[in-house]
């Protein structure tokens, strides 16, 4: 039996991402802003760089455990403004919804069709195709695999949302913020 989807108001999102450093080592953070972008909470995780024996012992599923494990479950599980729904830059986090009250949703751009993770050139073909589209949406979304109520749920308000603000844009700032925090500054 289905459950049928209810419509989501948008006061707050989460925007929970996985950054790499040449694939050497992983940090995850999660911004929570309101339906203009403005920040109203964010919390990252350390550095985690897997050992050789890690990167052999974990195979293909190293990312996996990496980006939910040890950076998406305890920040979804540590931010206290809980957000109406989360937006992932990486497919694998989608993951979390199992641990997560709210849905979660990957983006990516139509002219990204291959893509299982934001990039810079996201933005910009966001910002190009928001232009020639005349406002009409430019994303594909995906949801974990059982959870695709969520996506009806979510997407008049992504819809809405994406009228406000570019939706790659707070990835962008998230990855600026960890490049701080590494700096100490």
């Amino acid at each position: 039996m289905q459950e049928k989807a209810t419509k989501i108001t948008v006061d707050c999102v989460g925007f929970l991402g996985l950054f790499s450093n040449n694939n050497e080592d992983y940090a995850g953070a999660i911004l929570v802003t309101d339906d203009q972008g403005i920040p109203l909470e964010f919390r990252y995780t350390e550095k985690v760089k897997p050992t050789e024996l890690q990167k052999t012992l974990y195979g293909k599923t190293l990312l996996t455990n990496i980006g939910v494990s040890l950076c998406g479950v305890p920040l979804i599980q540590a931010i206290e403004t809980r957000p109406n729904f989360v937006l992932v830059n990486n497919e694998i986090l989608l993951n979390v919804r199992k641990n997560s009250r709210f849905p979660v949703i990957f983006i990516k751009s139509f002219s990204n069709d291959n893509a299982h993770s934001i990039a810079a050139a996201d933005v910009i073909a966001w910002e190009k195709q928001q232009k020639n589209q005349n406002g009409q949406l430019p994303l594909q979304y995906t949801t974990f695999p059982s959870f695709e109520t969520d996506l009806a749920m979510v997407k008049e308000a992504l819809t809405s949302l994406s009228s406000n603000f570019n939706l790659f844009e707070p990835f962008q700032r998230i990855e600026k913020a960890l490049e701080t925090v590494a700096q100490g500054k």
